[in-house]
């Protein structure tokens, strides 16, 4: 099936992994069977996740959120509470509350405003909003505004709290990925309204500022602390956190295509323009659905390959503070791939279908052989250049977390 004929699902059942059935009439589910998934690190456990979930789900509803069963059950289905105890499981309940809360928030944000609604197909309206709210980040002391939106009062709480309890360094550091973010929607926002065509090494540039990777990575210092500017600004680092960026959000494509399908499949019409990494394989490369994920999948392990390398390389010599948020990148992404294959967000797509989705993938511990060169695309050319042997190029290098 190519990105065109996504919506027709045309295809026999069994045949690229889509069966035709329709999910509102009692019908198979939607499966996606995905090739093995390269990451080496392994899960972390934390003891109190579900005293995030409460207190989350309690400072939602105060400030107007989750203020009926099917909001609750919305919010309740992103697992907010179980992001940020997973990725930085050392930091304090204080900072893990406060990024608790904001997932919940900006899971909202982001399904209201930039995957649905006016503003997701107005990137005038779109901009409007999101200056607003970058307002309310910068300077939460200012109270409410004029044409605040409900988001404005929640934010300034967010960022007051967060004030009190890091480093004015990180609080602009994250103000700034939250910047990025907002453009990244921006320009995800611009494309869906316009005739233009994305290219692969475009979606790899602006992916990762679409799904909030750079603001999530960001908020790993105010988890675990400031990490000096001499070694993350260093252009090493600056390379990793990119590929840790990547890796995640072609993962989130990978788990959220058979939900986006899904929600396909009720509209009866495809999207105009091909944003999941499979469509854009299937729509560039001319791939079949079988190829496309295929593809994806390896893309996704070499940035991994990647990730893994550079980051053995980095730490033996990293101070504490960076080494901490090199093992948290790492957390990131195991814990992305763990939800991606147990979120009701992506089984359930309406909150109304339980197991209208299946997807399937086996993690795997030593990356395949041809999964180790590197990513052909301009825009990541450069991170290469900073592993110190060839022997990377050429496959070579132990991948041992």
């Amino acid at each position: 099936m190519t990105f065109a004929e996504r919506a027709d699902m045309t295809e026999q059942p069994g045949n690229n992994n889509i069966p035709i059935d329709d999910p509102l009439v009692g019908s198979s589910p939607v499966t996606v069977d995905l090739p093995p998934l390269y990451c080496p690190i392994a899960p972390v456990e934390h003891r109190r996740t579900e005293q995030f979930l409460d207190r989350g789900i309690g400072w939602m509803r105060r400030f107007g959120f989750c203020s009926d069963e099917e909001q609750r059950a919305h919010a309740l289905r992103t697992d907010s509470h179980d992001w940020f105890p997973r990725m930085v499981p050392d930091a304090s309940d204080e900072r893990l509350q406060i990024l608790v809360d904001w997932c919940y928030l900006m899971y909202v944000f982001d399904d209201v405003y930039c995957d649905d609604g006016p503003t997701s197909r107005d990137v005038g309206k779109l901009v409007d909003f999101t200056s607003r709210l970058l307002r309310a980040m910068e300077a939460p002391e200012t109270g409410p505004m004029p044409g605040d939106s409900p988001f404005a009062a929640p934010i300034r709480d967010l960022m007051l709290r967060a004030r009190a309890c890091t480093s004015p360094t990180v609080i602009r550091r994250w103000t700034q990925a939250q910047r990025a973010w907002m453009y990244g929607c921006a320009w995800q926002t611009s494309f869906r309204a316009g005739p233009q065509v994305l290219t692969l090494n475009d979606y790899a540039s602006m992916r990762p500022l679409v799904g909030c990777s750079s603001a999530t990575l960001t908020a790993i210092e105010l988890a675990t602390g400031e990490v000096p500017s001499e070694e993350i600004n260093a252009a090493p680092v600056q390379a990793l956190i990119e590929a840790a960026a990547l890796t995640s959000i072609w993962d989130n494509d990978l788990f959220s295509y058979g939900r986006e399908t899904w929600l396909a499949q009720q509209t009866s019409h495809a999207p105009t323009t091909p944003d999941n990494l499979i469509d854009l394989l299937s729509h560039e490369r001319r791939l079949s659905l079988h190829d496309a994920i295929a593809e994806a999948v390896s893309l996704r392990n070499r940035c991994m390959y990647f990730f893994v390398q550079l980051r053995n390389q980095l730490a033996p010599t990293a101070g504490p503070e960076l080494r901490r948020y090199l093992d948290s990148l790492g957390n990131v992404i195991r814990r992305n791939l763990d939800a991606g294959l147990t979120m009701d967000r992506y089984t359930n797509p309406d909150g109304r279908h339980p197991n209208a989705v299946a997807v399937t993938a086996t993690l795997i511990d030593e990356c395949p052989v041809q999964d180790r060169a590197a990513l052909e695309l301009p825009t990541t050319s450069w991170w290469w250049k900073h592993l110190r042997t060839k022997r990377a190029d050429e496959g070579l290098l132990d991948d041992r977390p």
